[in-house]
């Protein structure tokens, strides 16, 4: 996504409009020293619309599997990305405080050139944990700490 998508968030939201695309995570310059490698794709998609307090929304979806470095072991591993969330448009700082006073909604102050590399960028950096790791069952250094092995349900213990 060399041109960089911008769009005009609440003219976006106003007239239900929609896109989707795909960027290589190693265009997006926060992640970029986050991944373990320079090929994984990262799916988008960004449909504009009001919601039922006829309150003007974007509803973002993220999918992708980004190579991380397990902390554990050290070794690199596909974290699995599929996050759908609803970001509330706040006209101007005013409202930004007032609707964000709601925990249960995420707000963002709408731009008229906001760029949809950055804020699908934003959302990938809030899903990441802080310390990633393998499952335990995966990972190669899970022997070596003495780590139980993750039991099936079911299983005494």
């Amino acid at each position: 996504m060399s041109e960089q998508a911008a769009i005009d968030a609440m003219d976006f939201a106003r007239h239900r409009r929609a896109l989707h695309g795909k960027i290589p995570a190693a265009q997006l310059e926060r992640l970029r020293g986050l991944v373990s490698g320079d090929d994984a794709m990262v799916e988008y998609s960004v449909s504009g619309g009001v919601d039922d307090e006829g309150r003007l929304v974007l509803d973002l979806g993220v999918r992708a599997v980004l190579p991380l470095v397990c902390q554990r072991c050290l070794e690199p591993f596909g974290f699995p990305l599929d996050r759908r969330s609803r970001l509330l448009l706040a006209k101007d700082e005013r409202q930004y405080d007032e609707l964000d006073r709601d925990e249960a909604v995420e707000v963002i102050l709408a731009e008229r050139r906001l760029r949809v590399d950055r804020l699908v960028e934003d959302e990938i950096l809030l899903s990441l944990p802080m310390a990633p790791m393998h499952p335990l069952s995966q990972c190669a250094a899970a022997q070596w700490i003495g780590e139980p092995e993750a039991k099936a349900p079911g299983e005494g213990g």
